[in-house]
């Protein structure tokens, strides 16, 4: 049984509260997130993820944090004595005893992450001044079989079962859009969302393959269930 994507970041600010939502892409996803930038008119700043020697100086200084904690309660007075006489007894370096005790406290597991370095897995979203813009190819046997996008195209105005009252926002849907239909920000237009529906004009052309397909997926956990739109628009 196959899923469909759900398109929602979440709440991220409650009561009144301010808060941040961190949007996880893949590079083939690029284009869809300018879309979204354009829909909105709200810049989305881009983030480098952390190295992994970025990541075992975190892990490190949290675990030193949980060893002064532990120092200042009364709990770990009874084991000095403990370790005292093992030292005594074994002549064994304190160090190594310490270290010995901090893998017993971890269950074994090691406290960095043990796989090799890369480079930083966020790429540059957009060129540079002095590198050439160039347009993305389009998937090959994508959903609409590869067509070449064409902004002159006919356009034909659809409905879609999600609306304010479901906190639809015009981001929300261009994405699914651009992302599901494979289609250009120039081919999603007039995006108009009323209570219980939302119109958007779209290529007249799209295939009941497509149709189908934008039916199923979920925006903020509504099913599209797109349709042409037969009526006329105020």
């Amino acid at each position: 049984m196959t899923t469909s994507p759900t398109y929602r970041i979440g709440r991220t600010g409650r009561a009144g509260r301010s808060g941040e939502a961190i949007l996880f892409i893949a590079p083939r996803e690029r284009n869809m997130l300018r879309i979204i930038e354009r829909a909105t008119r709200q810049p989305i700043e881009p983030m480098n993820l952390p190295t992994v020697a970025e990541v075992n100086q975190q892990r490190a200084n949290r675990f030193k944090a949980q060893i002064t904690a532990a120092m200042a309660t009364a709990e770990a007075g009874p084991y000095r004595v403990v370790i005292e006489d093992y030292l005594r007894e074994t002549g064994a370096e304190l160090l190594d005893v310490a270290a010995a005790l901090a893998s017993m406290v971890r269950g074994g597991k090691s406290l960095a992450l043990e796989r090799p370095e890369s480079q930083p897995a966020v790429e540059p979203d957009r060129p540079s001044r002095d590198e050439p813009s160039r347009p993305e190819p389009s998937r090959a046997g994508g959903k609409r079989g590869g067509k070449a996008r064409r902004a002159e195209a006919p356009q034909a105005t659809y409905r879609i079962e999600v609306g304010r009252r479901h906190g639809v926002q015009p981001g929300n849907i261009v994405g699914a859009l651009a992302h599901e239909a494979d289609l250009h920000g120039s081919e999603i237009n007039g995006v108009d969302i009323r209570a219980d529906y939302t119109l958007v004009r779209l290529p007249a052309d799209l295939s009941k393959e497509t149709l189908q397909h934008l039916r199923g997926i979920r925006v903020r956990g509504q099913p599209l269930q797109i349709s042409r739109f037969k009526g006329h628009r105020d």
